[in-house]
């Protein structure tokens, strides 16, 4: 995806968000599913007003009640995902999209995550897919500058979208 084309799309899906909870999916251990792991601390390190960080790892199933708890208007999942583009590509991912059939480190399927959170606290709910890079080009647990690339562009978008957030002001 274009980068323009994300970072629209992104603006599109949290217009009018009041609190963002984002789900950081992942192994911080496997350098290929470690991706939603990486953004989401560094997402958190910025401590941006009205953006909670939850670092589920491999168990997003086991923080709903916590999501629930934080009442945000909008969730985003964050993760590696296998998508067929070049390492460090960015895409939102529909839960229709998410193939049972996929090699996944999840005990659920994030689609039936996802899911349960829209029908059951009825917000918005998105994935964003992180391009892994071949297990290949991962050496000595640093990723590619690529695959960086992307993560960075994640959290650059959260810290642009935090000035939106429930009017407050952008903290650098």
């Amino acid at each position: 995806m274009p980068r323009s084309d994300f970072e629209r799309e992104f603006k599109d899906r949290l217009k009018g968000a009041k609190k963002i909870v984002v789900m950081a999916v992942g192994d911080e251990l496997d350098p290929r599913d470690c991706l939603g792991y990486l953004a989401g601390k560094k997402i958190a390190s910025r401590a941006l007003k009205g953006i909670e960080v939850l670092i589920t790892e491999q168990m997003p199933e086991n923080f709903t009640s916590e999501v629930r708890r934080l009442k945000p208007s909008h969730v985003v999942l964050i993760d590696a995902t296998e998508m067929g583009r070049k390492p460090g590509d960015v895409a939102f991912i529909g839960s229709a999209q998410i193939t049972a059939t996929r090699v996944s480190t999840h005990a659920l399927p994030l689609s039936a995550v996802m899911d349960y959170l829209r029908n059951e606290l009825h917000i918005e709910v998105s994935l964003i897919g992180i391009q892994p890079a071949e297990a290949a080009d991962v050496g000595g647990g640093r990723q590619p500058s690529d695959v960086q690339q992307g993560v960075d562009r994640i959290v650059l978008a959260f810290k642009e979208i935090a000035a939106t957030v429930a009017g407050r002001p952008k903290r650098d």
